[in-house]
C-alpha cells in the first residue's frame, strides 16, 4: 500500500473513532490490516506523531462542544465523550494545549462571546 493511501486511511479511520479510549496505532493497525510497525514507520516517514494528533483532535472537538450555544455547564465525566477514560488527564491536557481548565475556558468564551459558540484558541503544544 503506498504510504499516502495508507495515511489517508489512517486519519479518515482516526477521525471516525476518536471518542474511543482505545484508538491508537494498534486499533488502527488492526482495522486496517496492517502492522503497528508500519503504522510507526509511517509516522516516522511523514514526520507525524499519531498519538499527538490522536490527542489534538480530540482536545479540538472537547473545545467546540463546550463553546457550543446548547452545551451543557462543563462537568468531569463528559472527558469520556471524547475519548478520555480520565477526566483529570483529560482536564491536565485541556489545560495544557489552551491555558485553561475546560470550565474556565467555557466561562470565559461565554462571557467573550455570549451564544457565539466559536473561539480562536489554538493548542500549544509543549
Amino acid at each position: 500500500m503506498r504510504p499516502d493511501t495508507l495515511m489517508t486511511l489512517v486519519a479518515t479511520f482516526a477521525r471516525s473513532h476518536l471518542t474511543d479510549p482505545e484508538l491508537g496505532a494498534r486499533m488502527i493497525a488492526g482495522h486496517l490490516d496492517v502492522t503497528v510497525a508500519q503504522i510507526r514507520q509511517l509516522s516516522v516517514a511523514a514526520q507525524f506523531d499519531l498519538d499527538q494528533w490522536i490527542l489534538a483532535e480530540r482536545l479540538n472537538l472537547a473545545r467546540v462542544a463546550l463553546v457550543a450555544p446548547s452545551a451543557a455547564a462543563w462537568a468531569p465525566d463528559q472527558a469520556r465523550r471524547w475519548g478520555f477514560d480520565d477526566a483529570t488527564h483529560f482536564a491536565d491536557q485541556f489545560k495544557s494545549a489552551y491555558g485553561l481548565s475546560p470550565g474556565e475556558f467555557q466561562q470565559i468564551t461565554a462571557a467573550e462571546q455570549p451564544g457565539a459558540g466559536t473561539s480562536t484558541r489554538t493548542p500549544q503544544w509543549h
